[in-house]
């Protein structure tokens, strides 16, 4: 069995968009698999993107702007995106992901686990929307690993 590496993205002190490392915090709580590492990479993808051959999954935990619902949860391979199958996402960390996996032609399988965000804005704390939608993402996160 492969690494795989769960990777939260995001800025506490941005609303919403703290939703990866709030969620990295509560999975190294969890029973996780040997072969599963659980780290908080805040805002530097750059930092992701230099590990990324070193696992054979990984799951990106993040908030994610798709025009949908706050709260509403998303769950997709990035071979969605680079094929065009999800063509609404306006998160720049997704964005940078996308194109260096596609410029070094990346085999990683990498899954990209979120919800929509209510607000992005200055300020410490999740919106109540996105606090509700924790237990189903780390239920697919969970999921995911096996």
């Amino acid at each position: 069995m492969g690494k795989i590496l769960i990777a939260g993205l995001g800025d506490k002190l941005r609303g919403d968009d703290g939703l990866g490392p709030l969620v990295i915090e509560k999975l190294k709580n969890e029973k996780l698999p040997e072969n599963v590492e659980v780290e908080d990479f805040g805002s530097g993808v750059f930092a992701l993107l230099n590990k990324i051959e070193q696992y054979e999954k990984i799951i990106v935990v993040d908030a994610i702007k798709r025009e949908g619902n706050p709260g509403e949860v998303y769950n997709f391979e990035l071979s969605d995106l680079k094929k065009g199958k999800l063509t609404n996402i306006h998160e720049t960390k997704i964005d940078k992901i996308v194109l260096v996996a596609k410029e070094l032609g990346v085999e990683t399988k990498i899954l990209i686990v979120g919800c929509e965000p209510k607000s992005m804005e200055y300020e410490v704390g999740l919106s109540k929307e996105v606090e509700k939608a924790i237990p189903e993402i780390i239920d697919l996160i969970v999921a995911s690993i096996n």
